[in-house]
């Protein structure tokens, strides 16, 4: 099949046009996050119409939506085997995500034609994307962490499928992610009969895109470098293939957890810190402008029927910076020990 990729042309209709469309969503699942969202919805708005005895046409459409999710996901950090040779989990890291997608564009077109000879048509698209995400959830460092023991193994055809892990020094993750991203697109386009042999065209467009993140992670437990309290976790697969996990330690009890290097993972390329957190905030910036123009000539009375000579410009400039941050407790300089950063 063909798709006809240009915007709607509003001197193609006949009549005025307004429609308008609402939407309501609900996920089935309810918010993993109590900062999450469980409701959305779509919109969308288009008006065309005509003026000046049908030489002049115009059309706008706007689109609004609001689209949560909810997420449960599971990573493990491999299955090395233990001393009699079974397969069994190196680590795990749970979490529940919550999403929310903003979008919202707008799109518009001026066209004229107030004779045979000249037709114009001037495009605008804009949209505007934000999205954030929260995570939650806890690293388990199991057989791969530091002297963790293991006990009460179950077995079946040479993978763990059960065991009790002690000493454990789990990490608990609080990340939130935020994406925005806005577009632009303007073109220009004119179709102009010189005579009756001679046509020419000149079309000339812009286009911008700019993305900003913020990534954030934070990282607590029970102390740094594993001079807190250890854990002890039990992990079993269930028939599904999921794990479950059953820590003993309670996790939201300030009094136990707060923010830290629990297991002294921090490191800024030269020296160990202690890390609590890390931010990444990228931002990219897309500009792109073009020029073309073509003159057709009709040719009678040879085996060609026309020649065309054109030419175009375009230039395309792509920008990108990236800004990180060590994110460590207050107190002390340089998020070392040595320097008085509490651990």
């Amino acid at each position: 099949g063909t798709v006809d990729l240009r915007m709607l042309r509003p001197l193609d209709k006949n009549d005025r046009i307004l429609a308008v469309s609402l939407r309501g969503q609900m996920n089935g699942m309810d918010k993993l996050n109590p900062d999450g969202e469980r409701y959305g919805y779509r919109a969308s708005a288009t008006y065309v119409d005509q003026f000046a005895d049908d030489t002049l046409g115009l059309s706008l459409g706007f689109a609004a939506s609001q689209t949560p999710s909810q997420n449960e996901r599971f990573n493990a950090w491999g299955y090395p085997t233990d001393a009699d040779g079974n397969l069994i989990i190196g680590g795990a890291k749970p979490y529940v995500q919550s999403n929310l997608l903003k979008r919202y564009g707008m799109v518009g077109t001026l066209e004229w034609q107030p004779s045979d000879n000249f037709h114009s048509t001037f495009d605008v698209l804009a949209s505007h994307f934000e999205e954030e995400q929260r995570l939650r959830g806890i690293e388990f460092p199991l057989v791969w962490g530091t002297d963790v023991g293991v006990s009460d193994v179950t077995v079946d055809n040479g993978f763990v499928t059960g065991a009790t892990f002690s000493n454990v020094y789990g990490v608990q993750r609080n990340d939130y992610n935020k994406r925005k991203a806005d577009t632009i697109s303007l073109g220009w386009n004119n179709d102009i009969r010189l005579n009756d042999r001679l046509k020419l065209n000149v079309d000339a467009s812009w286009s911008r895109a700019k993305r900003t993140d913020f990534l954030l992670e934070t990282y607590s437990g029970t102390g740094y470098l594993r001079s807190g309290v250890s854990d002890t976790v039990r992990v079993e697969r269930q028939s599904n293939g999921l794990f479950s996990i059953v820590p003993t330690l309670d996790y939201s009890d300030p009094n136990v957890i707060s923010l830290t290097d629990p297991n002294g993972w921090g490191y800024n390329g030269t020296t160990a810190v202690v890390q609590a957190g890390f931010l990444n905030r990228p931002k990219f910036i897309d500009d792109m402008k073009s020029f073309r123009a073509n003159l057709v000539g009709e040719i009678s009375g040879s085996i060609f029927s026309n020649w065309e000579i054109g030419g175009n410009y375009s230039r395309r400039k792509k920008t990108s910076a990236y800004t990180s941050y060590f994110l460590c407790p207050t107190g002390g300089t340089d998020c070392t020990i040595a320097n008085g950063t509490p651990g």
